[in-house]
């Protein structure tokens, strides 16, 4: 994995720090995302920040994924493995995607806090585009 995108479980939530285009989101703090299936996939997260809305492509390892549900116990990761959930986003209904989710999530200055659900999961951000406001 790239070096700059440091992945540290810390009092059970999954916290990375990371350079996304030109802002830098200090104790970005993950309490989990539910698990389509073990391949890789992507979870798209549409979020407002400094009044700007992005959306979040987190693609997923498949050696990463099973690393990581293979710390769960075998009843906990076999869940994680067939079950599908949707997720409120903000101003949003839920939304199911064949391969992704989106999840809900708060914004504060510096900080982008996604509240999804269930395993730890390790990732990491792939890109981040403007949907509309101004170019990053």
């Amino acid at each position: 994995m790239n070096p700059d995108y440091g992945l540290y479980v810390l009092e059970n939530k999954l916290v990375s720090n990371l350079t996304v285009g030109k802002y830098y989101f200090y104790d970005m703090i993950f309490y989990g995302i539910n698990i389509l299936s073990p391949t890789d996939f992507t979870i798209c997260l549409n979020t407002c920040i400094d009044e700007q809305t992005f959306a979040v492509s987190l693609d997923f390892d498949k050696a990463i994924l099973e690393s990581a549900l293979s710390q769960l116990p075998k009843w906990h990761a076999d869940s994680i493995r067939g079950h599908i959930k949707d997720v409120m986003s903000v101003g949003q209904s839920a939304v199911d995607f064949t391969n992704s989710f989106v999840a809900s999530c708060e914004c504060h200055i510096g900080t982008l806090q996604l509240s999804v659900q269930e395993a730890f999961v390790p990732f990491i951000i792939d890109s981040i585009e403007v949907k509309n406001g101004m170019d990053i």
